[in-house]
């Protein structure tokens, strides 16, 4: 798919099915292989055109000739909405709609598009949980730490709900970062967090922010060194 799309480039672009199932393909969104569930050692399946499957295509078994929609184990499989449209949403999703625009723009309800968009929220926390798990930094390398407190309001109105902390980092020479979710950033829970996810020996520059002190206070040896900056 094509950088910058705006919606309608979007329209044109999924009238071609073979443009959906390319797409998926290329990013990863369903599996460009697949094994066989039977008993079969190294069975890979194949894909073979039916035209009464979702996406015209289906996985087969050389050697049983059970069969697999090539939706499985995706957020396609189990949807009665054609390809395009979770695209679709997805990219609306992506760009920060509001459910209400989102089904506006896609004449889909927006308790089903609620639904997908917490889809996409949970992938997302799965693949931080698992992607930024090693520790990033070491000696001779600079990571740059900050925390931020994200909340929203429902329609911009109201209380502000569902206040979460974040704390993250990036290293300077090669920009392998980490993301953590944290209940707060005392200097308890901050420390905590940073000795799991920064190697020792690295150079840390945070904001002037109090919670970040332990870091001049601890005693010789210091596992890190520590620069701040007044925002």
């Amino acid at each position: 798919m094509p950088a910058h799309m705006n919606l309608i480039d979007l329209n044109q672009f999924l009238k071609c099915d073979f443009n959906s199932l390319s797409f998926l393909l290329s990013h990863k969104m369903i599996d460009d292989t697949k094994n066989c569930s039977e008993s079969h050692q190294d069975c890979s399946m194949f894909l073979v055109k039916n035209k009464l499957s979702k996406g015209g295509y289906i996985w087969k078994s050389p050697l049983c000739h059970k069969t697999k929609t090539i939706f499985s184990e995706s957020i396609f499989e189990d949807s009665k909405l054609q390809v395009s449209d979770i695209l679709k949403i997805i990219y609306c999703w992506a760009y920060d709609f509001s459910l209400n625009v989102t089904s506006n723009e896609t004449k889909v309800s927006t308790h089903t598009i609620s639904a997908i968009f917490s889809q996409m929220k949970r992938a997302c926390y799965e693949v931080v949980e698992s992607s930024f798990r090693k520790k990033i930094g070491g000696y001779g390398m600079t990571v740059e730490i900050d925390e931020t407190l994200l909340s929203k309001r429902k329609y911009h109105k109201g209380r502000m709900l569902n206040e979460q902390w974040v704390f993250g980092g990036i290293c300077r020479e090669n920009n392998e970062i980490f993301l953590e979710l944290i209940p707060n950033r005392t200097s308890e829970t901050l420390s905590s967090y940073l000795w799991r996810n920064i190697e020792y020996g690295s150079m840390i520059m945070s904001d002037s922010w109090k919670g970040y002190s332990f870091l001049d206070e601890i005693s010789f040896p210091q596992p890190y060194l520590h620069a701040s900056v007044n925002h």
